[in-house]
């Protein structure tokens, strides 16, 4: 797997050698990652804070998701291996937390609207100029129907994002498309024994690994990546994956499932 230096205009530079790459996606929360590399004097050159990262398998047509922006640079000599970096920082999301809202906002009506109209007077067309993030755009509306009522004044948009996200069941983005970011609002898929819309995700009883029941929701996010929640008690799926922090394909899902001998409908 390859790794890429870009910004908006596209691909800079490769980092094809690391001895550890950590790519943490979160569905309501900001993503973050960890990288270790060799020490050289290209990777210190080029790995600075500010720097934009993307796996090559993020990459599609132009489009970069799961961005990472490095943020802290540790610099280490090991008997073995010599001079090793260790990078660390946030995704692309993180670019929302950089804006408060300005002014007294009062919103009424839907969640989505709300949401939209808080990056729209905040980032994409602020009332002064200077708070503008250049070539911050959004997505189409989707239609979300939940509603609500909130007031806002100097709140941080990006925690405010992922409190709201997480009481209505969001999930949120930020990509890089078009030479620019974009914001994105998107359901997951609700696999709980809450709801009689798709078949729920269940574990073997038989096999002493309970059936969640406990009402919290379990996403696939549109990328088919399994979102765990790591809260439900007693899960021995969710016990392994407890210190983890990452999503996880449907393969592995099966995978563990399989192992330890559990069966996913």
């Amino acid at each position: 797997m390859d790794i890429y230096a870009i910004d908006t205009s596209g691909i800079k530079d490769i980092i094809d050698t690391f001895s550890s790459c950590i790519w943490t996606m979160q569905y309501f929360d900001v993503n973050d990652f960890e990288l270790i590399v060799p020490g050289t004097e290209r990777n210190v050159d080029l790995l600075t804070a500010g720097t934009m990262l993307v796996r090559a398998s993020d990459v599609s047509n132009g489009v970069y998701k799961n961005v990472m922006v490095v943020e802290n640079i540790e610099l280490d000599f090991d008997v073995e291996k010599g001079w090793q970096m260790k990078v660390t920082g946030g995704g692309l999301k993180k670019i929302v937390g950089r804006r408060i809202v300005w002014t007294q906002t009062n919103l009424s009506g839907t969640v989505e609207d709300g949401i939209r109209r808080v990056i729209t007077e905040n980032i994409i067309s602020p009332s002064v100029p200077a708070r503008v993030i250049p070539g911050f755009t959004m997505t189409a509306r989707k239609g979300f129907p939940d509603t609500f009522e909130a007031q806002l004044f100097g709140d941080n948009i990006a925690e405010w994002l992922v409190e709201v996200c997480q009481q209505y069941g969001y999930g949120w983005d930020v990509y890089i498309a078009n030479g620019g970011f974009v914001f994105d609002l998107y359901q997951g898929t609700d696999r709980t024994y809450n709801q009689s819309t798709v078949t729920p995700v269940v574990f073997s009883a038989e096999q002493s690994c309970p059936v969640c029941r406990s009402g919290k929701r379990h996403f696939l996010r549109r990328d088919l990546e399994a979102v765990i929640d790591f809260g439900v008690k007693g899960c021995q799926f969710s016990q392994f994956f407890s210190s983890k922090r990452h999503c996880v394909t449907p393969s592995y899902v099966y995978l563990f499932c399989c192992l330890n001998s559990c069966a996913v409908l």
